[in-house]
């Protein structure tokens, strides 16, 4: 075969074009990371601005509470996506996948919600590569972790339309009005669920992507048993969501009831924003998600109050996001700079 038709470079030139490579996702990797920490700022002032109408007094106790149930609801979803990624017949190292996942959550707050797809492709990619997997490999896990980023949204609003439906019972005062709200929540979750349904999932996976040519390699199938667990899943995180608005309530000053009873409306609080959120398209359901929990807090805590209590909801929230993200760079710039452990020499050869 003549010299110009070759494949692949080789030589110099080959080294050349991976220098260029690495050059090139550097760059695209900061301008990711400025993008993310420019939204998130613009979301948290925001945010803070219309606090600053209120005479603020944060309550410490209260604030760290609210911000741990936050984390942990994004942990029990960290989990699920891992269960997903495993299903689709893809390695998911616990540490690696919960750190894409956690870095990740900064990125709904870039519009085009490509971001979380890339932070999560480009964490677990680098993961697969530094444990030695196939080139090929590699590529048959972009497919992979896109279809279960999908997957993982979609369980996770189908769950929060139809507790959204289920719940409005604990706050007549939504609905009132709107007798189309309950039916369309239920409809939207049903629209929501019908896709989830691992075949109609798995023809909608093998439609989108294709195999390399000459794989013999069928498409992953998913268990049915996914279906539960992410159910189970995302009513614990909307749960732990619901508890973390009604502590964001009280560290600034406003009487939330934190009993048993009224854990429904918190929940409600908490799903019916997100899925309105989700629905806008904006990033971070920024305006959307506050305008929606106004709609269902208002009526029982006062425009005031309800005011007060989603916009510190939306500034803990994020402030969590980002210390955790913080704190996992931080962790894992040390670990590279820690030397590696001297080899065991078994006692023979030291001899």
């Amino acid at each position: 075969m003549p010299a110009s038709l070759s494949a692949t470079p080789s030589g110099p030139d080959a080294a050349r074009a991976q220098r260029w490579r690495r050059r090139a996702l550097a760059v695209v990797k900061f301008v990711v990371v400025v993008a993310i920490l420019a939204f998130v700022w613009s979301t948290l002032r925001s945010a803070v601005a219309d606090l600053g109408q209120r005479e603020l007094r944060l309550a410490a106790a209260p604030a760290l509470a609210a911000a741990a149930f936050y984390a942990l609801s994004q942990l029990v979803l960290g989990l699920y996506w891992r269960r997903v990624v495993l299903d689709l017949g893809h390695p998911a190292p616990l540490g690696p996948t919960l750190n894409a996942y956690f870095l990740s959550q900064l990125g709904k707050y870039v519009p085009g919600k490509a971001t979380v797809l890339l932070v999560r492709t480009e964490r677990l990619l680098g993961a697969a590569k530094r444990a030695g997997e196939a080139k090929a490999a590699r590529h048959g896990s972009v497919a992979a972790i896109a279809a279960s980023v999908f997957y993982e949204s979609l369980v996770l609003m189908a769950v929060g339309a139809a507790l959204s439906a289920a719940l409005l019972a604990w706050a007549p005062a939504v609905a009132e009005g709107r007798p189309w709200l309950g039916p369309s929540l239920f409809l939207l979750a049903a629209a929501l669920a019908a896709p989830a349904a691992p075949p109609v999932f798995e023809g909608i996976v093998s439609r989108a992507t294709k195999l390399a040519p000459g794989s013999a390699q069928a498409p992953p199938r998913l268990p049915w048993r996914v279906v539960g667990q992410g159910v189970l899943a995302a009513t614990l995180t909307w749960g732990l969501l619901g508890v973390s608005l009604a502590l964001s309530a009280r560290a600034v000053g406003v009487t939330a009831p934190l009993t048993a009873g009224w854990l429904p409306l918190w929940v409600l609080a908490t799903a019916l924003p997100h899925v309105a959120g989700f629905l806008s398209l904006l990033p971070g359901g920024l305006v959307v998600r506050e305008a929606a929990s106004l709609l269902v807090l208002t009526p029982v805590l006062g425009e005031a109050d309800a005011l007060a209590a989603t916009v510190a909801a939306r500034v803990l929230g994020v402030a969590t996001e980002v210390v955790v993200c913080a704190s996992l760079v931080v962790g894992g710039a040390l670990r590279r700079r820690r030397p590696p452990d001297p080899p065991i020499v078994p006692p023979s050869e030291a001899t």
